[in-house]
Formats: structure tokens, C-alpha cells, sequence
């Protein structure tokens, strides 16, 4: 109006000049907001709207946290209940049990208020699953993990990860970093623990496979008869396919609790005093193993990695030249749509392929670490006396169970430990 245009009535060549010039300006402000932005994200700054729960924002400062110290110690039980196995479900369902406010009603909660959302105000697996995969935990802070997909078109989009701004060490961590470190491990596994009727978790829930079929292993109470006439009772474990088919599924591949626990603890310290020794033999010896499997995938992912960045670049000019080509009209809108749908979800099958082909590299770039890391962990625990569900999900990835055989009238059975960061050790 202030132009005085009316394109119904008349003729304006200088429109599509205005037009452009306005589209450069927004284009510009857009840039300068993003960039600081970034800045501030690049120095630490927390810009979300809400502090998560177990901290609040410094009311001095509300770019920083704060430990909040009224709803830390459920953070705390959250990533607890977890190490000891429970799935986020079974997290939830106790924390519902107990009436603990979920982080919405808290938050509305200390602010004095009630929350106008329909939810249900109760906490699920997916929110229980959120927290224990936020970094906010361990001191760091990761921004920028959506976005737009222009200055004109605001639909949020997911970021790659490689993409992300993280900064590390910005406030006090309410998780330390073994937690974290076993906890993101579980995460990985994505396996189910169950639990019995006192919602406790089977001393080798989950951590047992059975060798010919690759289920899981399955907890039965055993009960032997003594001569006096009493009966002994005894957890044992076996296939779970086996369980529901049968000898036509699998055979049972039986063995108890107590040997297992055994085995477990004659290893340790076998291998802790192997350790001992010659502790620059092992590392030498797992590295050489690491190095021997690892080598080929590692070029195969580098190769993969190449690749699908230069697709992502590609696509990024894609998505560019199409805005264009509809701002000027060269091509329909409802053509250019379907075409910026397909890039879109294209790159994001391929941001979300680079992101795991990046994981896959950082993993085997740090073999060494994690044998020392390993080595660490065996050397504390060296003289242990008991094991429990805590140890063994800190120390062991899995145990392969065999079918017992009989060989010259004595019955064996092959039982194979691997353990976390370094796999099986001789």
C-alpha cells in the first residue's frame, strides 16, 4: 500500500524488483539471527525455554542451570532403576506408583500454577526413555538438534548429528559418567529385563544367549530332593525357545544360577591377574584382535561416509535451486512440492546414515581407550566376593550359553563371556 500498487487495476514492472529486494532482506536478517544464535549456542548458552528437570534456570542468568534440588534425586533414581537393568516402562509404572510428578505438572507445579495441557500427568516410557538420553545430565549442553528448512518455510526439521553445537562441562552434572557410560549402553541393546512379582530383575536377565538358536535365556525356579527328604531350591536358565517349542525349537541348554555366578567370578580374576603380569601383553593382544576385525569396516564405513556427504551436499544444492525455481515460476508449485518432499526425506534417511557411520568410526578410533578403560575396571575389582546385578551390567555385554554334552562320561558345557568395550578375551 505504502507503494501504492494495485495489480488488479494495473501495471507494475517494478514488482517483481521489490519483490526480489524484500526476499534478500528477510533472507539477510534470517542469516544474522541464526549466527548469533550459534554464537551464544558455541559458548555454552542454554537457550531452551524450559530448564529439564533436575535443574532450574540461575535467575541471575538464564542462559545457565542450576541444580534443582527437589527433583534431582528422581533424575538420579531414573538412571539408578536403569543401571540395574529395568526397562522405561518399568520405570515409569513405579514412578506412577509412587505419585511422583511427571516434568510438565512439576514444572507448572513451582511456578504456582495448574497445567493446562491435556495430558494424561502421568509419566510414560517415552518420556523416562528422553531423560536418560539427555547429555543435560553430565555437565553438557547440545543445541541445534532441529531446525527450519528456510527463512520462508519454518517446518522443523531434524539436524544430522554431526551438525549438532555441543559444549561440554557448561554446569554440574547430576549423572556420573559411568552411569551415563552403561546406561547409553542399555539404550544400544534395547533389550527387555524382566521382572518378578517384587519388580526385581533376574541376577542374568538379559544378558544371556543361548548359542545354536541366539535367544534369550529364560529364568525357571529348579528344586532338588535331599536324601533327608527336603527339597533345595535353585534358579536356573534356559533357551527360551526351547521353553515355548520344545526339543522341535531348540534343546535346553540348562545352567545354573549359582555356576554361572561362579564362572563369572573365577574369570575376574583370571583376567585380573593376567593383567597383573604383564598388563602391556593384554592391551597388545586386544588391540591386535580389535585391529584384525575392525579394519576392513573401518575403510568400508570411511568409503560409506564419503559418499553419503557428498549426496547430502548434492541434495542441499537440490533443495536450494527448486526454492528458486518456484519463487520464479519456472516450474508449478504443486510439481516443486512433491520434489522438495522427496529430497527432504532423502536427506534425512541419509543424515541419519552418515550419523551411524560416524558413530561406527568414533567406536573404532577408540579401541584403545576402551581397553585401558577395561583394564581399569578389572583391576578395582579384582578381589570381589560377590557378584551382583549392578557388576554384571557394568562389566558384561553377553554370555553364550552351550547345550551340555557328555564326552568319556563327563558331561561339559561351553560358556562364553564377553564383555563390554573389549568383547571376548582368551
Amino acid at each position: 500500500m505504502n507503494d501504492q500498487v494495485d495489480t488488479l487495476n494495473a501495471d507494475n514492472d517494478m514488482m517483481p524488483f521489490k519483490n526480489l529486494f524484500n526476499e534478500l532482506y528477510s533472507r539477510d536478517i534470517g542469516k544474522k539471527v541464526v549466527s548469533s544464535k550459534i554464537i551464544r549456542a558455541k559458548n555454552g548458552k542454554y537457550m531452551c525455554a524450559y530448564a529439564p528437570m533436575g535443574y532450574r534456570k540461575n535467575p541471575d542468568n538464564s542462559s545457565s542451570l542450576l541444580i534443582d534440588k527437589e527433583a534431582a534425586p528422581i533424575i538420579r533414581r531414573i538412571f539408578s532403576l536403569r543401571r540395574q537393568g529395568l526397562g522405561y516402562r518399568r520405570i515409569a509404572a513405579l514412578l506412577n506408583e509412587e505419585m511422583v510428578l511427571p516434568p510438565r505438572d512439576y514444572y507448572y507445579q513451582q511456578m504456582g500454577k495448574e497445567n493446562p495441557r491435556k495430558t494424561t500427568h502421568t509419566w510414560s516410557d517415552i518420556v523416562v526413555r528422553e531423560i536418560l538420553r539427555n547429555e543435560v545430565y553430565i555437565g553438557s549442553v547440545v543445541q541445534f538438534k532441529t531446525g527450519v528448512i528456510s527463512f520462508k518455510n519454518h517446518k522443523i526439521i531434524d539436524k544430522p548429528e554431526e551438525s549438532w553445537i555441543r559444549c561440554e562441562n557448561v554446569h554440574e552434572p547430576l549423572v556420573d559418567p559411568e552411569t551415563w557410560g552403561i546406561v547409553q549402553s542399555l539404550g544400544k541393546k534395547s533389550k527387555t529385563y524382566r521382572t518378578n512379582s517384587e519388580g526385581e530383575v533376574s541376577l542374568f536377565s538379559g544378558l544371556l544367549e543361548c548359542a545354536d538358536c541366539g535367544s534369550s535365556m529364560k529364568i525357571i525356579r529348579d528344586c532338588n530332593r535331599r536324601k533327608d527328604g527336603s527339597r533345595l531350591n535353585h534358579h536356573a536358565y534356559i533357551c527360551s525357545n526351547y521353553s515355548k517349542g520344545g526339543a522341535h525349537a531348540c534343546s535346553p541348554h540348562r545352567t545354573m544360577e549359582w555356576l554361572l555366578t561362579d564362572l563369572v567370578k573365577q574369570d575376574i580374576r583370571k583376567q585380573s591377574g593376567r593383567i597383573l603380569r604383564d598388563e602391556d601383553a593384554v592391551v597388545e593382544e586386544l588391540m591386535r584382535r580389535r585391529n584384525a576385525s575392525d579394519s576392513s569396516k573401518r575403510e568400508d564405513c570411511e568409503r560409506q561416509l564419503r559418499s553419503t556427504r557428498q549426496r547430502l551436499a548434492e541434495l542441499d544444492r537440490l533443495i536450494t535451486k527448486s526454492y528458486e525455481e518456484m519463487v520464479s515460476g519456472e516450474i508449478p508449485r504443486d510439481i516443486l512440492l512433491n520434489l522438495l518432499e522427496k529430497y527432504q526425506s532423502e536427506k534425512r534417511e541419509s543424515a541419519e546414515h552418515a550419523d551411524e557411520l560416524t558413530r561406527q568410526l568414533a567406536e573404532s578410533q577408540e579401541s584403545e581407550q576402551d581397553i585401558r578403560e577395561w583394564i581399569d575396571f578389572m583391576k578395582r575389582n579384582m578381589a570381589v566376593e560377590e557378584i551382583d546385578r549392578r557388576l554384571l551390567m557394568r562389566l558384561i555385554d553377553k554370555i553364550i550359553v552351550g547345550q551340555k554334552k557328555e564326552e568319556n562320561g563327563v558331561d561339559y558345557q561351553n560358556i562364553t563371556i564377553l564383555y563390554n568395550l573389549v568383547g571376548a578375551v582368551e
